[in-house]
């Protein structure tokens, strides 16, 4: 028999420990899934091209002698965020599981003392900077880091140890009575002695009509109407950045950074003088040229920073030239229809057959091209048709039509790839094939003029 006295333990004792075995069980298989591999490698993702945010918890050091911290890993996230194609193959390599040797993906450690974690581990790099006058001041992302210290020509300052990633210099010197200042933009992969011996050059950029000018991230000048602005004896360092911002109806549009004029600037030949108005000083902006640096038969050089999937003009007029002459579906963007296609056709056909016509001929003049997005332009150009009557003088007639601006895409991403009209550019009152001779005033209808216009030019 029990005795009386036994004490019986209460049954919410049990229920306590069921309910932390439950707890502990999901708290570990919401662990589970929440620091899976993957998971931590998108979150490092998600932070590595955004300066705003915190990459500390994401990252080690591979030595103890530089510190992780977020001033410290702000200039690896401004370069990611600043080269899109290098944050791509980063994002690729780390879900590949592809290391570089300075940034490498490791695993430091666990989370509450179960869960792999996984860090990003920088490899810092001694920096060192070089310039070629005395009581130089050198400043560091925009803070005083001293005064350069050597002799002959060669004044260095020791920056230490630096992570991986994208840095602004800026050194400050008196020459000949003026205070020239000799800035540059250094990608760190590597250890380095930066150049930033201050010469001098004059150029001119020539790039999109009223578009704004940047040297270093600094806003420098803006562009004329033409598209035009004078630098003259501007200083100009090894890792000198230019590109231009501009904007296309409320769109804000950058260029490709020019950052090669050590390689197409020789600084002994390049002065004020060369700045004297020349023949084609006033010349409209035009598009890219082959290259973003070149020199003008004066030998003035001229920076004309690429925008990215610009189309040339001729590839702009040959473009047109098809759609007018023999249209398809493919030339044009997803609003042509395709029954817009068969009435611009017939129009077309029953034009060129009309039987009081010997002949038509049909060329398109570019007059400008203009960036309006990446792979994107807007393009202004004149159609004209030469009309040939079949009479005994075979009078003929030049029909013209301007067009701006008309927007083509770059459908490839190969140089000169495929291109596609995405505004529609026939409707009843720009096509005139044959105005003065015959007008179209009604798709597929032919109607005759009352007036005949004979243009000379």
């Amino acid at each position: 028999m029990q005795s009386l006295n036994q004490t019986v333990r209460p049954r919410h004792h049990r229920w306590r420990w069921l309910v932390l075995v439950i707890i502990v069980m999901v708290g570990y298989g919401y662990g589970q899934f929440y620091y899976q591999k993957d998971r931590q490698i998108a979150r490092i993702n998600q932070v590595i091209n955004r300066p705003q945010l915190d990459l500390t918890p994401y990252a080690v050091s591979a030595t103890t002698d530089l510190a992780v911290t977020r001033t410290n890993l702000q200039p690896l996230q401004r370069y990611f965020h600043n080269d899109p194609r290098a944050t791509a193959a980063f994002k690729a390599n780390l879900r590949r599981g592809k290391n570089t040797a300075a940034i490498k993906l490791v695993q430091s450690g666990h989370y509450f003392g179960i869960f792999p974690k996984y860090l990003l581990q920088l490899q810092p790099y001694h920096v060192q900077v070089l310039t070629n006058h005395p009581r130089s001041q050198l400043q560091f992302n925009h803070r005083p880091a001293g005064e350069l210290d050597g002799a002959d020509s060669r004044y260095y300052l020791d920056l230490g140890l630096l992570f991986p990633g994208r840095y602004h210099l800026a050194v400050t010197s008196k020459v000949a009575s003026r205070h020239l200042t000799e800035s540059a933009i250094v990608n760190v992969w590597r250890d380095q002695t930066i150049d930033l011996k201050i010469k001098t050059a004059t150029f001119q950029v020539r790039s999109i009509p009223d578009g704004t000018v940047y040297l270093n991230d600094k806003k420098v000048k803006q562009l004329d109407a033409t598209g035009s602005a004078w630098f003259k004896n501007y200083p100009i360092a090894k890792d000198t950045e230019l590109y231009v911002i501009g904007r296309y109806r409320g769109r804000r549009i950058r260029s490709r950074s020019v950052v090669d004029f050590n390689r197409y600037i020789h600084f002994d030949s390049s002065s004020a003088s060369a700045a004297i108005s020349g023949y084609d000083d006033s010349l409209t902006y035009s598009g890219n040229e082959p290259r973003d640096i070149y020199q003008n038969d004066d030998g003035s050089y001229v920076v004309n920073p690429i925008w990215p999937g610009l189309i040339s003009e001729q590839a702009a007029a040959k473009t047109f030239y098809l759609a007018f002459k023999r249209p398809q579906l493919a030339m044009f963007g997803p609003n042509f229809k395709p029954d817009q296609l068969a009435r611009i056709k017939a129009t077309i056909k029953a034009a060129r057959q009309a039987s009081h016509l010997r002949r038509v001929k049909t060329k398109v003049v570019v007059s400008q091209v203009l960036p309006a997005g990446r792979n994107l332009s807007a393009v202004n150009f004149k159609l004209i048709y030469t009309i040939t009557s079949k009479t005994p003088d075979a009078k003929t007639t030049k029909v013209k039509q301007r067009y701006s601006p008309t927007l083509v895409r770059r459908k490839s991403l190969r140089l000169g790839g495929y291109q596609r009209i995405e505004t529609y550019v026939f409707n009843q009152a720009q096509l005139r094939l044959l105005a003065g001779q015959q007008v179209i005033t009604d798709i597929g209808t032919l109607k005759s003029a009352t007036h005949t216009k004979k243009d000379a030019n």
